[in-house]
């Protein structure tokens, strides 16, 4: 009888065959105007994460902040995230707060967030 080759490693809190919702990872671009602005979302990846919802205040960076965070996104290695990206999932926004390559072996990102809401009516999607 053959073993099963198991896909989720000890030490990882994720396994790929968690990472069954799609999201939209977005890059947004902030255009001044005579009065306010304009936010301008670019779509700039589709991909599958797993989700963890978060709760309660939680301290970033060693300090307290004013957005909680809401959501943690893991998805694959290999897909360009930075703070301040936009995630699109069940037609809400959430703010990449932090993007961690988890244990550093270059498999697996996880992005910290804070939900921003439903802000699709109030932006222009190029």
């Amino acid at each position: 009888m053959s073993k099963k080759k198991q896909i989720c490693n000890i030490q990882s809190a994720v396994c790929i065959g968690s990472m069954k919702f799609p999201i939209q990872i977005i890059n947004s671009e902030i255009n001044p105007e005579a009065i306010g602005f304009t936010i301008n979302f670019d779509d700039f990846v589709t991909t599958y994460a797993a989700i963890q919802t978060r709760t309660g205040v939680e301290t970033f960076d060693g300090s307290n902040i004013s957005h909680n965070l809401t959501h943690i996104f893991y998805i694959r290695y290999g897909i360009e995230v930075e703070a301040l990206y936009h995630i699109r999932y069940n037609e809400k926004f959430y703010i990449v707060m932090d993007v961690e390559d988890m244990g550093e072996e270059k498999r697996f990102l996880k992005l910290t967030t804070t939900e921003r809401g439903v802000t699709i009516n109030k932006a222009s999607w190029s």
